[in-house]
C-alpha cells in the first residue's frame, strides 16, 4: 500500500551563521505538512524557510522565527520524484549553536485524492 514520505531536515547551526539542507523527494507525490521544531532558548533568533524546489512554501515569503515552539502548517503542493526539497536556516543568536528540525510529509497522489 502507498505510504507517506517523511523527510527529516535536521541540523545544528553554530552562532552567527547559516546552513541550506536538502534533500531529493523519493516519490511523486503532494507535500502535505511542513513541521518546524524552535528548540527553547531560540528566542527568535533562528530564522528558518523552507522550499520545493525553487518555490518557498513555508512561509510564503521571508522567514519564520520563534522559541520553543513545533508549529505545523498544512499545504498542498505537487511534487514530482527526484525533485528537491530545502530548508534555509539562519542563526542570528550570536552566542550557541541551535538545532533545527524541519519534517516535510509528501503524501502519494493516490492517498491525498482519496482525502
Amino acid at each position: 500500500m502507498f505510504q507517506p514520505e517523511i523527510i527529516n531536515l535536521r541540523t545544528t547551526v553554530a552562532a552567527n551563521d547559516e546552513a541550506i539542507i536538502s534533500e531529493t523527494v523519493r516519490q511523486k507525490g503532494v507535500l502535505t505538512r511542513v513541521t518546524i521544531h524552535f528548540p527553547p532558548g531560540a528566542s527568535a533568533l533562528v530564522d528558518v524557510a523552507v522550499k520545493a524546489e525553487n518555490e518557498q512554501i513555508v512561509p510564503v515569503e521571508g522567514f519564520i522565527a520563534l522559541d520553543d515552539v513545533t508549529p505545523t502548517f498544512n499545504i498542498a503542493r505537487a511534487i514530482e520524484a527526484g525533485r528537491e526539497v530545502s530548508a534555509r536556516i539562519r542563526n542570528g543568536d550570536g552566542a550557541n549553536p541551535h538545532t533545527i528540525s524541519v519534517i516535510i510529509e509528501n503524501t502519494p497522489r493516490e492517498l491525498f485524492e482519496r482525502r
